[in-house]
């Protein structure tokens, strides 16, 4: 959670670096394969960097989002009914209609700019999905606090 390239705070540069990874990964595989042959060539590993696919990287960003807001809902789950993930034809979004303790559905969104919940009154965004659900249910507080109490209370 201290990682601050996994806050939150840092969509964008997580998901390009996510993608350079990826690239990085692919590479050093051809420059492998150049390396084990008898024909190390430069050529060889420019071919390969120019065949690297272009989408995959959009691949990588558009789950990225979708991936990061399924984490977070599944680490929050014992503060609310249920969640849905929604489709999107954006890489940098994801949605979900999250059944709030209340029994109020509320849709999620994350972007690069953070959590907020669509058609809100305030139009707040939040840094982490922990603090919008603070904001939108006291119930899911209650129930975060009852949490914590019993997990210091198994080390004790």
């Amino acid at each position: 959670m201290g990682d601050d390239f996994n806050d939150g705070s840092y969509h964008g540069f997580s998901m390009a670096f996510a993608c350079a990874q990826v690239f990085d990964r692919f590479i050093l595989r051809y420059i492998r394969k150049a390396a084990a042959s008898t024909l190390f060539n430069l050529p060889m590993i420019a071919q390969a960097a120019l065949s690297f696919p272009r989408r995959m990287c959009a691949t990588t960003q558009k789950s990225f989002a979708a991936d990061e807001l399924s984490r977070a809902l599944i680490e929050q789950s014992f503060g609310i009914t249920s969640y849905r993930l929604e489709s999107s034809a954006s890489t940098l979004l994801a949605s979900a209609a999250v059944t709030l303790l209340e029994g109020k559905t509320i849709r999620i969104t994350l972007t690069s700019q953070g959590y907020h919940i669509e058609n809100a009154k305030q139009g707040e965004t939040y840094e982490s999905l922990d603090q919008l659900l603070q904001a939108a249910s006291p119930l899911y507080t209650q129930q975060a606090q009852a949490a914590l109490i019993s997990r210091l209370s198994r080390i004790a």
